[in-house]
């Protein structure tokens, strides 16, 4: 099953902007079982890197934490249109 999810850090450097991420997964249904598990994996990360922790760490502890539950994935670009 091919399923995405989007990862946003908010106040990124305290300035108050995010940064978002999108990722294809691919494995079984996603759960809210799944979702705390990797936002519980992201914040022992930062927990442990305290200033020194930054997005791609965060986006990395997320794949990890997926592949340990059996997933496949990797970061997708979106196209953007503004107007």
């Amino acid at each position: 099953m091919e399923q995405y999810i989007k990862l946003i850090e908010t106040d990124v450097f305290g300035l108050e902007t995010g940064v978002n991420v999108f990722m294809q997964v691919k494995g079984k249904k996603l759960t809210d079982t799944v979702r705390e598990k990797i936002h519980d994996a992201i914040k022992a990360y930062k927990k442990e890197n305290v200033d020194k922790y930054d997005t791609d760490g965060c986006i990395d502890t997320a794949i990890e934490a997926l592949k340990g539950m059996g997933y496949t994935c990797g970061i997708i670009m979106p196209f953007e249109i503004r107007f």
